[in-house]
């Protein structure tokens, strides 16, 4: 999806090295790794604003794929979401619907990600004849 682009970047430290957030999650105070601070659109009270706010970075893609993970099952607020496992559609409502993002759009523009020809690209290169949408 051309809204989130998703798949042509990551936020970048100062310094230009990738901070491999692959899922914008916030570093709140109980985070004890880098973090880096950015300008950030946030949905409040039904209206859009710019806010610095601080973003948890990784070393690896992978890390921040496994912080994901964690993130998800450790927090009770996505338990609901969790019990979703099969149907990606509903996964993604239902973690929007426990607060997972302040867009109100969240859910349709990862669920436009799921289905978009980018990911459909990467899946069919990794796994040839599979695919999971369509």
């Amino acid at each position: 999806s051309d809204l989130t682009g998703w798949g042509k970047h990551t936020m970048k430290f100062d310094d230009g090295r990738s901070s491999h957030n692959l899922f914008g999650i916030k570093a709140g105070s109980e985070w004890q790794g880098a973090a880096l601070k950015r300008q950030s659109l946030e949905f409040r009270d039904g209206a859009l604003h710019s806010e610095v706010s601080r973003f948890r970075a990784y070393s690896t893609p992978a890390d921040s794929l496994a912080d994901y993970v964690d993130f998800i099952k450790s927090n009770p607020r996505y338990q609901q979401a969790l019990s979703s496992a099969g149907d990606d559609q509903a996964y993604i409502r239902a973690i929007q619907d426990a607060g997972y993002a302040t867009d109100p759009h969240y859910a349709d523009k990862v669920i436009g990600i799921l289905n978009g020809e980018l990911l459909q690209q990467s899946l069919a290169v990794i796994n040839p004849g599979v695919s999971s949408y369509g």
